[in-house]
């Protein structure tokens, strides 16, 4: 793959608060880093569909093209209408000491044998990010 080399013009700003006051990062990098999204968010986009190369990317840097779409109008509402509302404690405070043991009991007993890794919950997780972008899309969005 053949390298470009492009330069970049920055406020007097960003060169104070960014560049100066971190002069151990690459910023080469993280511009790199961003333009590759970029890239990927776009096709993406079109698409619907990652390349397992795009995948892999994603994987390594913990980033999925559907965490840069804006969210719907109706769930922006639904937030700021529970945030309204009261909330009540949390279930770690209405428990006694002894119940809370209980159910930390309980719940080891019933994971015990899992064998669900972290690992796993990443990947669960960036597949239920896929399925909701793709009914988001038939959705029209």
């Amino acid at each position: 793959m053949e390298s470009v080399t492009i330069a970049l013009s920055v406020s007097d700003m960003v060169k104070t608060e960014l560049l100066e006051r971190y002069p151990w990062i690459d910023w080469s990098k993280v511009a790199v880093l961003e333009l590759t999204k970029k890239a990927i968010f776009d096709k993406y986009v079109k698409t619907g569909k990652l390349s397992k190369a795009d995948s892999e990317f994603c994987d390594r840097v913990d980033w999925h093209p559907v965490d840069w779409l804006p969210l719907k109008k109706e769930f922006v509402e639904k937030l700021k209408k529970a945030a309204k509302e009261p909330v009540g404690k949390p279930m770690s405070e209405k428990l006694s000491e002894s119940s809370k043991a209980k159910v930390l009991q309980k719940l080891d007993k019933m994971l015990e044998k899992s064998e669900l890794t972290e690992e796993d919950c990443i990947r669960l997780g960036r597949e239920l990010k896929e399925r909701v972008w793709k009914r988001y899309k038939k959705e029209g969005w």
